[in-house]
């Protein structure tokens, strides 16, 4: 997480988690939430609230973070550009352990898991991690539900819908198979 922006920063100190776990629920403010939906490239953010259990794993530097986060998004439809809602949730598990663990012995969790992240200067960020998971759940090519993908192709200039060609590709077999039915082998 090194380098990342810092629109919405809720550091947790590591090394003060207490054995048994600790829960928060965070919240961006509304600054904080126009600052992610620029980020994010989002008409808007209306809501974003993340439910995190912090726990040491196996009582030592380690620190598994459980998140479960929900928000109310809009993004730009790709083809109208008309704002379309969505409802987002998400849980995730993710380790966190010291950087020096990290770069030492990346073989920390199960070889099928993810390895863990570096926390930087003792801390997690769990804003930054719910604002990551965020984008993760994006919808990469929102489209509006009343948007009609041929009667946008229509109403294009002619030039662009050259552009956008949804005829079937020529098949690249097509021509040796009718040589060889016609006897020749051009």
């Amino acid at each position: 997480m090194t380098d990342a922006p810092r629109e919405f920063s809720r550091l947790v100190e590591a090394d003060r988690i207490p054995t048994k776990g600790r829960r928060e629920t965070i919240e961006p403010t509304d600054q904080e939430r126009t600052a992610l939906a620029a980020r994010f490239g989002l008409v808007s953010l209306p809501s974003l609230v993340a439910k995190v259990f912090l726990k040491p794993l196996a009582g030592g530097p380690m620190i598994r973070v459980e998140l479960m986060l929900s928000a109310d998004v809009e993004q730009e439809c790709v083809i109208s550009g008309a704002p379309v809602p969505a409802k987002i949730d998400v849980d995730a598990e993710l380790d966190f352990a010291p950087p020096k663990m990290v770069d030492e012995n990346l073989e920390l969790t199960l070889s099928d898991a993810d390895p863990p992240e570096a926390f930087e200067d003792g801390m997690i960020d769990l804003g930054e991690v719910a604002a990551q998971q965020l984008a993760l759940a994006l919808d990469p090519y929102p489209r509006a539900a009343d948007v009609d993908f041929d009667s946008v192709l229509d109403d294009l200039p002619a030039g662009r819908k050259k552009l956008i060609d949804r005829s079937e590709p020529e098949n690249p077999f097509a021509k040796p198979a009718m040589l060889r039915q016609d006897g020749r082998k051009d």
